[in-house]
């Protein structure tokens, strides 16, 4: 053993000798080398571990939860984590279909962008999105982009998820499906006041989308959105019309058509595409939050409480696993006025605006809950601190049919707000 260890120091003295020799520029190149080759391994195990974290999320959020986080303990464990109190725990709402009965394969389903009730076909077809680009790395990208986009409707995660649709773009110019995904962030920050962004510069986007691929579902869906951004309701429904045929489970388009059925005061389909929605993606909660205005309007009382407590459900664990989730405690504080809840309301409200306090998205929604509870001034005092005649024209539609604002329609300010947007 003396020997060996004698042998190897001599080998290490003589490397040493042979690097004293090299110049001075040589050693500096070599650690240069050394250095970069150590950034580009941490980049490279950050980058998957990200890519790991947002998958996990989708998994769980899909239905393929881990043991334990069921059930009526399950149900309590979790409104603690939400900030309920522990000494009345909520029953475990009965809302949705438990998840997948073999988690295994049903899981390879899921990464594939898919979701554990969707056929092994249409988990195919939605995989085929990723193969679109020979880059595995753009399609990690993609993936990303995706899970930030319906994490949350605020300005943060919007950004965020264009943010790696742009990063799979620069690996794949040609991805169109990155195409659909930036032309979908930009309506929605342009819906939550980003000047910067214009309908022209959306349109575009997701046309280019359809140029690269005119079967891909999610391009149609990314043109409906923009025509519905723009006003062009009919239009934008040819467009939904279009993915639904390419793509009979793509959530997106059910939810956008949802919204411009909504718009159009169509409440009974727009209620049907929303449900539709809500089957797809067991962890949204907005479109299940919508179809209880769209019943309220329709005078379907219990179904607008059953719609609305499905949709508490899922933003309370929403808020479960992330606390910081600004959008989902603003549009929670909503649905929890409509179900009476009032002290609860104005915790979420008080929670939601500490955390995102100029959001346009978040102002509106609270806005909305107070003004089902009976709290008339601050709900004008939100309205008018987020509404001016730049809005657009969708969203001054979206204000006139919501009912949750029904209780401010006959007030002076709000008589004055209407006229200062000039809507009709």
């Amino acid at each position: 053993m003396a020997a060996k260890s004698g042998a190897s120091t001599s080998g290490i003295e003589r490397w040493a000798v042979r690097l004293g020799r090299l110049s001075r520029g040589w050693r500096v190149a070599l650690s240069l080398a050394i250095t970069l080759e150590l950034v580009i391994l941490i980049s490279f195990v950050v980058d998957r571990l990200l890519i790991q974290r947002v998958v996990e999320g989708d998994l769980a959020r899909a239905g393929v939860m881990r043991g334990g986080d069921v059930g009526e303990h399950g149900a309590a464990r979790e409104h603690r984590r939400a900030g309920g109190d522990p000494r009345h725990p909520r029953p475990a709402p009965a809302a949705d279909p438990p998840g997948p009965p073999s988690p295994g394969r049903d899981v390879k389903r899921v990464l594939r962008g898919g979701n554990w009730k969707s056929s092994a076909e249409a988990c195919r077809a939605t995989y085929r999105q990723g193969e679109a680009t020979v880059n595995t790395d753009a399609y990690r990208y993609y993936l990303m982009g995706r899970g930030f986009f319906h994490r949350g409707h605020t300005k943060r995660y919007l950004r965020l998820a264009k943010q790696m649709f742009a990063r799979a773009l620069d690996i794949d110019p040609d991805y169109a499906a990155a195409h659909a995904g930036i032309a979908d962030c930009n309506s929605h920050l342009l819906d939550a006041g980003d000047s910067s962004i214009t309908v022209q510069e959306i349109l575009e986007q997701s046309e280019r989308a359809l140029s690269l691929d005119a079967t891909l579902a999610e391009a149609h869906a990314s043109k409906g959105l923009a025509l519905y951004t723009a006003g062009r309701y009919n239009d934008a429904e040819a467009c939904f019309q279009t993915a639904h045929t390419l793509k009979p489970d793509l959530f997106e388009a059910y939810l956008f058509s949802g919204r411009n059925c909504f718009n159009l005061g169509q409440y009974l389909k727009a209620a049907e595409m929303l449900g539709k929605a809500a089957d797809l993606k067991h962890d949204d909660f907005r479109a299940l939050g919508i179809q209880a205005m769209c019943f309220q309007s329709l005078g379907r009382k219990e179904d607008m409480i059953n719609a609305a407590r499905r949709s508490l459900a899922r933003a309370e664990a929403a808020i479960a696993e992330r606390p910081d989730d600004a959008d989902a405690l603003a549009f929670g504080a909503g649905l929890l006025a409509i179900l009476g809840e009032t002290e609860r309301t104005k915790d979420w409200a008080e929670r939601a605006s500490i955390m995102e306090p100029d959001d346009f998205y978040l102002n509106y929604n609270l806005a909305c809950a107070y003004a089902v509870l009976g709290e008339t001034e601050l709900a004008l005092d939100r309205l008018e601190q987020v509404l001016s005649p730049s809005l657009l024209r969708s969203q001054k539609e979206f204000m006139l049919h919501d009912s949750d604002l029904d209780k401010l329609r006959d007030h002076p300010r709000f008589i004055a707000l209407i006229k200062k947007l000039r809507i009709d």
